[in-house]
């Protein structure tokens, strides 16, 4: 089995430039990985750019895990909606976590992730 977090931001800005310096900051803070699968204004708010992408988890023990993402997420903000629910598998965990207060990287309006199972074909 292989896991990965999939993050979700919003910047709040127009320009896609201006959101990838914002990326940088948060990247640069959080010391995260990320695979960026997509940048683009967000079709709902032309303000925000919304930015997607997965970081993987290959090296993370479930328990470890959780620890590393919980001392990454609270760079980005005081305040967390956290779910934990047990996972499909014995010794692993569904973790997701989502914010859009107190944040702590300028420019960052709202935050995401979830722990999600990559299916290898």
């Amino acid at each position: 089995m292989k896991y990965e977090l999939y993050w979700r931001l919003f910047a709040k800005t127009k320009s896609i430039d201006k959101a990838g310096k914002i990326l940088e900051r948060f990247l640069r803070e959080t010391k995260v990985e990320l695979n960026v699968i997509s940048k683009e204004v967000y079709w709902k708010d032309s303000s925000l750019i919304q930015i997607e992408g997965t970081t993987d988890l290959d090296s993370f023990t479930p328990g470890s895990l959780i620890h590393e993402v919980l001392l990454c997420i609270k760079k980005v903000s005081a305040e967390w909606s956290l779910s934990i629910h047990e996972g499909q598998y014995d010794g692993y965990l569904d973790l997701s976590g989502i914010t859009d207060k107190s944040m702590r990287i300028s420019g960052l309006t709202w935050v995401s992730f979830t722990m999600q199972e990559v299916h290898l074909e």
